[in-house]
């Protein structure tokens, strides 16, 4: 499918999820559409085990507690501490809830991740836009890469994406795709339950069967940075694509995810480029962390930007969800 137009197609969304503008700009969000949770550390246990301590230490201290009123202040320590932790399964509830629906829905629809990191295929795979056995087939699912290894890895048909050995050399660690796997503490066996060469070799010919198939499919790829390098190697490995697509029907995005609070970019873009930008929901953000991903913050964040795909599903004419 071919997306040229006289200017790139970044998209902005409301809260509801409804487009507002073609123009450059961010899905509708701010820390001001967030209420507090209460949680303000890295780790669900940090804020529920420091009121214990306070509350036990007050309980233990020689003084003991003996009024109506100390014995409030332990209930509502207790109170507050339940209340952060439903708020992160009740979120965990709600997408379950909404996973089940669009498995269903969007069976029809074949995404692809194209890196650069794991966010894309948790993303969809969270949000039931690609069922489990979908998840972790492709060869940049994974993978933590730079946009010039995906698109060099597209464009050469992966050549020599396995051929270095795994080895300890630091000097090949550092230019081999896979061994940044194993450095994020994957182990040496595949998804698969083969060795990690032999398991990107089966998700590098799961990705030619992809790039061959007559199916929609929709290749998605993320990154929190938007250079103009970056801009250029995205905007090729999308080309290309979609040159070897030419016949099928194929649409190509890419999630732009900056830290809040980040300068404005300044974009070189090829009008191909279709984008869906927003903020990450709060500093140092990371989605593969449940405190951040399940917060009432991370899940509003994320099903904005599902939100936001379910939307350019339709502009760009794939086919209906299922009812």
């Amino acid at each position: 499918m071919n997306l040229t137009s006289s200017e790139p197609k970044e998209r902005t969304f409301t809260s509801s999820g409804k487009r507002e503008s073609a123009q450059r700009g961010e899905i509708g969000m701010s820390h001001r559409d967030f209420p507090s949770t209460g949680v303000t550390k890295n780790d669900l246990s940090k804020p529920i085990y420091n009121t214990l301590v306070e509350v036990a230490l007050k309980v233990s201290q020689h003084r003991l507690v003996v009024s109506d009123d100390d014995i409030d202040v332990i209930r509502s320590a207790r109170d507050e501490a339940m209340k952060t932790v439903s708020s992160h399964f009740d979120a965990m509830i709600s997408t379950a809830e909404e996973r089940r629906l669009n498995l269903k829905k969007y069976e029809g629809i074949r995404f692809v991740s194209l890196g650069c990191d794991g966010f894309i295929n948790i993303l969809l795979s969270r949000w039931g836009m690609i069922a489990a056995s979908e998840c972790n087939t492709g060869p940049f699912d994974r993978l933590d890469l730079s946009p010039n290894s995906i698109s060099a890895a597209i464009s050469n048909d992966f050549r020599d994406f396995t051929s270095v050995s795994l080895s300890s050399s630091a000097e090949r660690s550092e230019a081999h795709p896979m061994l940044r796997v194993l450095q994020s503490g994957i182990t040496n066996q595949g998804s698969t339950g083969q060795s990690v060469e032999a398991d990107i070799a089966t998700k590098i010919e799961n990705f030619r069967n992809w790039m061959g198939s007559g199916d929609p499919t929709v290749f998605v790829f993320h990154s929190n940075d938007a250079s103009l390098e970056t801009q250029k190697s995205v905007s090729y490995t999308f080309n290309t694509i979609q040159r070897s697509r030419a016949e099928f029907k194929t649409l190509c995005m890419w999630i732009y995810t900056p830290n809040p609070g980040s300068q404005s970019v300044d974009w070189f873009l090829n009008p191909d480029l279709l984008i869906l930008q927003a903020s990450y929901p709060l500093e140092g953000y990371t989605w593969n962390l449940p405190i951040h991903t399940f917060s009432w913050r991370g899940q509003t964040f994320e099903a904005k930007l599902v939100q936001g795909i379910k939307i350019l599903l339709q502009e760009y004419g794939f086919p209906p969800p299922t009812r």
